[in-house]
Order: C-alpha cells, then sequence, then structure tokens
C-alpha cells in the first residue's frame, strides 16, 4: 500500500502506518519499525484527525486491512477488529457506523475521502456521507489473502494504477479503476494464477452477492451527487460540482446499469 501511494506521488511524510510486524498465535504482537500499534482507540484519534483541517480541493486516504466483525442485532452495520491494548493481546470493534458518524461530524464538503479496504464497506458510506469507499467484497462474504498471501482485490488496484503510470496514461476514474481491477482478478483466475481452492470471484448474480460459499464482489460504493465516478479520478481532487452536494448512497455493482 505504501508503493500505492509513492506511485501517486504522495509524499513519505505524508503516509502514517499503524500495524503489528510479528502477530504470533496466542502470543503478544509487537512493532518493531518504528510505527504505533493499530489500538482502536488510536485509530479513532488518527481516523479524526484525518479528517480535520482539511479545505476543499483536498485528498484524503483510508486503507484497512482488518479481521471483520459482525453486530449481534440484524440489520445493524459490522465492523472492523482492532487491538484493544499495545500487545494486541485483545480485541475491540470499530464499527461502520462510528465511521459514518465521524465522517458527517468532521470532514467537509470538497474534500476527496477515498475508502480502500479488501473487507465489505461495513455500512461506512450511507446516505449523505460524503466519501468512496473501495471494498474487496460484500459484507456477507470474506476476504482471502489467495494472491501470494496477499488481498487480490488490493493488488488488482495497486495493479490498474500502476500500468497507468507505465503507459503515461492519466490516473483512471473510479468507475474506469474499479471495473478493470475486477478484470484483473477475473483473468487470474483464468489464467490459474489464483487458486479457487480459496477466492472463487465474482458470483454469478453480483447485484445478489453469493455469501454461501468463498465468492468475493468486489464493491463501490459513493453519493451519487458527491462525486461522479466516471470523471472524477482516483485520490485527485474533486471536480468543483460536488463540493456542495452529497445525496443518496449508490453501489456497484447493484446500482452500476
Amino acid at each position: 500500500m505504501r508503493d500505492l501511494v509513492h506511485m501517486l506521488g504522495f509524499y513519505e511524510t505524508s503516509v502514517e502506518m499503524l500495524y503489528y510486524n510479528s502477530e504470533p498465535q496466542g502470543g503478544p504482537r509487537t512493532c518493531s519499525s518504528g510505527q504505533q500499534a493499530p489500538t482502536a482507540t488510536r485509530f479513532k484519534e488518527k481516523f479524526a484527525e484525518l479528517l480535520r483541517n482539511v479545505q476543499p480541493g483536498d485528498v484524503r486516504f483510508l486503507y484497512i486491512d482488518a479481521h471483520s466483525s459482525p453486530r449481534a442485532e440484524p440489520g445493524v452495520d459490522d465492523g472492523w477488529e482492532l487491538a484493544q491494548d499495545e500487545n494486541g493481546r485483545r480485541d475491540e470493534i470499530v464499527y461502520g457506523d462510528w465511521i459514518t458518524r465521524c465522517i458527517k461530524e468532521n470532514l467537509v464538503r470538497g474534500v476527496n475521502l477515498t475508502i480502500l479496504t479488501p473487507l465489505g464497506p461495513r455500512g461506512c458510506i450511507s446516505d449523505n456521507t460524503p466519501g468512496i469507499i473501495f471494498a474487496g467484497c460484500h459484507e456477507v462474504q470474506t476476504s482471502v489473502k489467495a494472491l501470494n498471501d496477499m488481498d487480490p482485490w488490493t493488488v488488482a488496484i495497486a495493479e490498474v494504477i500502476e500500468r497507468h503510470k507505465e503507459s503515461c496514461r492519466p490516473i483512471p476514474t473510479y468507475a474506469q479503476l474499479y471495473t478493470s481491477a475486477r478484470k484483473f482478478i477475473t483473468d487470474w483466475i483464468r489464467s490459474g494464477e489464483l487458486s479457487t481452492n480459496q477466492y472463487l470471484g465474482p458470483s454469478l448474480n453480483g447485484a445478489n452477492p453469493d455469501g454461501s460459499s468463498s465468492h468475493q464482489d468486489p464493491q463501490l460504493v459513493f453519493c451519487e451527487d458527491h462525486i461522479n465516478v466516471n470523471t472524477e479520478r482516483f485520490l485527485c481532487p474533486l471536480a468543483r460540482e460536488g463540493w456542495n452536494n452529497v445525496g443518496l448512497a449508490k453501489r456497484f455493482p447493484k446500482d452500476e446499469l
């Protein structure tokens, strides 16, 4: 992920990562590269800080890879399992509705907030929420690091950006990136590079995702009046037309046609 933001021209000082270098089964997790641990409390502080002190035309980006955790109540947003303490022995969940509320309370209009995750959208972008999320699968599905121990969706996104850069083409629009990344995954499955023992790829009907097996249907969720996915480019400043609008949430592939 660090390579991706570097390809797009972000400075090293603009990138902050929270992660563990070592996560032994049943033992304390450790940070050994000078970074801080990905605790839920620290994540919330950093995410709110990311959204503050911005102005229209700014770009903010969040990549999150964690275990997903559903709530017991039906119809309520899922969340991400982060650490409760520094050594990660206990988990704490950050729910999607907290993300939504934090965005609405802190982010000014006209800022490009993009979230990329191998997991489901977790309800992070709902109606009247300024932001856009690339999710590796639907909420009823499970992400699998099936491509050389990496997440296929994240790798596909980075691959599309790299191909555009190498061929001196403009950064793709959100719709182009979504379509091209899905094609990369389909091609990897057909060529055998991506094992279908764990990762089956898209369901037969993407608008009705299959959650009973190992299918993964990438999701693109955004508010249609805030961002035009056919013209706005990945991690680029938004066009001025969307600065003061938000609107209803749309989700691809369900609302793609």
